[in-house]
Formats: structure tokens, C-alpha cells, sequence
């Protein structure tokens, strides 16, 4: 019986132990090619990620990427419809099986998004699958039960943002600069 329980305590031990340390050394950064054509799929847009990416499996979901930029539609005033100095949060790994996403963190850092209307009235924020007539997913389309059920919020927040809106039909431009924006709700 004793040897039984050491067994199961080393196995317990060594299962701990591959939880904690194996997401350490695995290289995140060879993700970012995947996570671009992922984005690419489902935008139609370029994500870029210039820095450097980030993950930490236990005990929560956290991330981070530094140098992140989307890329805008062909002809618009900027390369990038969205551009951010580094980006990272933190997601509750229990809660979502029972379906809650629970982010406990989201800080968005010195983002710079810029709203383009083309002089055709499309809007460069008007994203489409890179496939036509591809799909989504399930639980994307509206149809049987969403992906997820519940959101919960915890911190999240943009610092030092700007923001640009240009409107080639009326005429419009708007910038704002310095834009802080905190949104927390301590108590789910």
C-alpha cells in the first residue's frame, strides 16, 4: 500500500511538474505565422506581430505581444487600421467549463487606430473572410448555442491611445490624442 501511495504521489508530482515548466520552453514566437494566417482567414487584414509574444498556461491564460500592428485596406491614408505598442491580458482557465469567459486583465498600450470612409462610402473597419462565401465557424453565425455564454470583466485598459477618423464622402476628420480609457468591475 505504501509503495502504492509513493507511486501515485511521484506521478502526481511529475504531472505538476510537466504543467508548470513544458509551457516554459516552448518558443511562443513560432506561433505568430499561425496567428497571422489565422487572422488573415477571418479578416482579410495582415496582423503583424514585430515583438515579441508571450504565453503562460498556469495557473491562468496570460498574454502579451509587443509591436502589434492589422493592416488597413489597400488605398487607405495609413499602412496600419490598427497599431499598438504591446498588448496583454489574463483569462481564467476554470471558469470557461462552465462557459464564462472571465478575463481578468486586458491592457491595451499606446494604440493608434485609424477609421477610414473611402470615398465609395466602404469603411475600411468593414472586415471580410480572406475566402469568399467561407463559413464561420460554429457558434459564429448566430445559429445554435455561441461559443461562449458569458463574459466577465475584470481590469481592462487602453493607454495613451489616438485615435483618427477620416470621412472621404463628408469631408470628416476627427483625432484624438492621449486617450486613457479604464473600464473595471472588481466583483463578478
Amino acid at each position: 500500500m505504501r509503495k502504492a501511495i509513493l507511486i501515485f504521489a511521484g506521478l502526481f508530482v511529475v504531472l505538476i511538474g510537466a504543467v508548470l515548466i513544458v509551457p516554459r520552453l516552448i518558443d511562443w514566437n513560432s506561433f505568430k505565422p499561425d496567428i497571422a494566417a489565422a487572422v488573415r482567414d477571418a479578416t482579410g487584414r495582415e496582423l503583424h506581430i514585430d515583438g515579441k509574444l508571450a504565453i503562460q498556461l498556469f495557473p491562468g491564460a496570460e498574454f502579451s505581444a509587443t509591436g502589434v500592428r492589422l493592416s488597413n485596406v489597400a488605398g487607405a491614408k495609413t499602412p496600419d487600421m490598427v497599431k499598438m505598442a504591446g498588448i496583454e491580458g489574463k483569462i481564467a482557465l476554470l471558469p470557461l467549463i462552465g462557459g464564462t469567459l472571465v478575463v481578468e486583465r486586458l491592457i491595451v498600450r499606446e494604440p493608434e487606430v485609424n477609421l477610414e470612409v473611402d470615398a465609395a462610402g466602404r469603411p475600411n473597419w468593414d472586415m471580410r473572410p480572406a475566402t469568399p462565401g467561407a463559413e464561420p465557424r460554429d457558434g459564429a453565425s448566430g445559429k445554435g448555442k455561441p461559443a461562449m455564454w458569458d463574459v466577465k470583466r475584470g481590469d481592462v485598459r487602453v493607454e495613451r491611445g489616438r485615435f483618427a477618423y477620416s470621412d472621404a464622402l463628408s469631408g470628416q476628420n476627427r483625432t484624438g490624442l492621449g486617450l486613457n480609457v479604464a473600464v473595471t468591475m472588481p466583483e463578478w
